[in-house]
Parts: structure tokens; C-alpha cells; sequence
């Protein structure tokens, strides 16, 4: 420390260390060490170490993430395996172990430049050739692996872009805001949540984190909302998260417990708002 130099030595010559105090006991002198530079640099010590802790959250969120791509590529795997097992998974398995590889601890070295997008892209790649084993090159399943039933059919008109969202009137009145305060994966949407419409488009885009199928979210707009359907997708994916994050991992099928959720919301087993100001208490804690 005397060498960076952060401390001053401030000795006498038989080496000892003592204060010198006036009459009324205030120090006057000291020998010893001088610990001014180390106080003056204080602010600079308190930034690295604010610095230090954003890092560390966004590395966990961006873990985070690849945990959520990760399983969800598995289980599209797994179910490819199990209901088209004569679909050849040779590619997926091998960027699989590739991309297992090349993902580091948690707490080990930094993460390699592009390998999100890589998990990303993966994803998507085994959850489209899941689609498409089960459409067998048509527009629409006639295979189904969902139990529940899908209002998509062949003869259904294109569906609506994602952008063009609307909000049923016979949603429940849950405050934008509450959904996002509460729940921080919403941030995984790219975009910031300000209004209902805000918080449609957010859970349409994060139904695909869980891995639930479009079949699921149709059902849930059907029986419960739209915005009740996407608030729904976003308490799930946030339960999710911070299962994964507890290491319990309890939630094995987060698509499936969806689905679960949704109709125990449905048959008003849950309050939704209520869950969600419970949540926001315990992020705020």
C-alpha cells in the first residue's frame, strides 16, 4: 500500500506509533501511518465498486437468458425426439453440445462475444423444426401435440401482425406499470412497458421464453384476455426466472405451468393482481 501509494508511513525514529493530543485531549499529531491518500480516493473506490455490481447483475441476466434459451432448446429436442423420432435431430444435437461448450460457469470466465445470439438462433432453429415436423409441410398442424384445443385451422384467415395489438374490454384493470415493477424479465422485451398495449405485445413476444406453443397463448386470450393472457405470460416467466435463479428448479415444464396457470386464473382460483403487488413488495424488500 506504501508503494501504489495509498499510505503515508509516518514513523519516529524508535519506531513507535502514537498520537500527540493537547490539553483538551484533540489529536494534534500522529505517527504512524497517514491514511489522506486512501481517503481521498474514496469516491473512486465507491465507482468501481457501483461499477462492479452492475456488471455482476448484467452478467446474471444475460445468464439468465441462456438458461431460459438452454431449456427451451432441450425441450424441443426432447420433444422432437419423442413425437417425430424419425426427424433427423443430428445438427441440433451437435450445436447442442457445441454451444454447452462454449458457455462458461456462472462464476468462471467471460462470456464469448456473439454466444446470446447463438442460443438464440438455436432455439428458434429446434422449436421451428418441431413446427414443422408436426406440419409436415402444410400451414397448419394436422398433427397436434397440445392436449388442449387450437383455434387455428387451415381455414383460419392470417392472423394479425404482431404489431397490430388490441386490448379486449373485459380485461382486468392491472396497472401497466404493476406488471413491470414486479416483474423484471419484462425487460427481456427490448422495449419499455407504458401502457396495456405495451404489456399485450411484451407477453406475446416472451409466450415463445417459456416454450409454449401458439396454440397456448390462443387459448388463454380466449378463455381470459388478451392483456390478462400476456400479464399471465410475464407472472409465469418471472416465477420461471426466479426458480432457475434459486437453483431449486422446481418448474420443469415452464410452458406447461403456463398453460396450468392460465386456467387456474380462469376458474379464479388466482388473483393475479394481488400476486403481482406481492411480488413487487418482495423485489422492493
Amino acid at each position: 500500500m506504501i508503494e501504489l501509494p495509498l499510505v503515508i508511513p509516518k514513523d519516529l525514529p524508535n519506531g513507535k506509533h502514537y498520537a500527540i493530543r493537547d490539553e483538551a485531549g484533540a489529536v494534534i499529531d500522529a505517527f504512524g501511518f497517514d491514511l489522506t491518500p486512501l481517503h481521498a480516493r474514496r469516491k473512486e473506490w465507491a465507482e468501481s465498486v457501483a461499477e462492479q455490481k452492475r456488471l455482476k447483475e448484467f452478467l446474471k441476466r444475460i445468464f439468465d437468458e441462456i438458461t431460459i434459451c438452454r431449456r427451451g432448446f432441450e425441450e424441443a429436442l426432447s420433444a422432437l425426439a419423442q413425437h417425430y423420432p424419425g426427424v433427423d435431430r443430428s445438427d441440433l444435437e451437435h450445436r447442442l453440445v457445441t454451444l454447452k461448450a462454449k458457455t462458461p460457469k456462472r462464476s468462471g470466465a467471460p462470456l464469448p462475444n456473439g454466444l446470446i445470439e447463438a442460443w438464440r438462433e438455436a432455439r428458434n432453429l429446434a422449436e421451428e423444426a418441431f413446427y414443422q415436423a408436426g406440419c409436415d409441410g402444410t400451414e397448419c398442424r394436422h398433427i397436434e401435440a397440445e392436449n388442449g384445443p387450437s383455434s387455428r385451422t387451415c381455414d383460419n384467415p392470417v392472423r394479425t401482425p404482431d404489431h397490430a395489438v388490441s386490448v379486449s374490454s373485459g380485461s382486468p384493470q392491472i396497472a401497466p406499470g404493476l406488471v413491470a415493477e414486479a416483474c423484471p424479465v419484462v425487460s427481456y422485451y427490448g422495449h419499455p412497458v407504458r401502457d396495456a398495449v405495451d404489456v399485450v405485445s411484451a407477453g406475446r413476444y416472451l409466450r415463445a421464453s417459456l416454450g409454449a406453443h401458439p396454440s397456448t397463448w390462443e387459448e388463454a386470450v380466449r378463455t381470459i384476455g388478451d392483456f390478462s393472457a400476456a400479464a399471465a405470460v410475464i407472472y409465469a416467466l418471472q416465477l420461471y426466472d426466479d426458480d432457475v435463479t434459486s437453483g431449486r428448479n422446481r418448474i420443469r415444464n415452464p410452458g406447461g405451468y403456463y398453460r396450468s396457470v392460465v386456467r387456474i386464473i380462469r376458474r379464479g382460483e388466482i388473483d393475479l393482481q394481488a400476486d403481482l403487488l406481492a411480488m413487487r413488495r418482495r423485489k422492493l424488500v
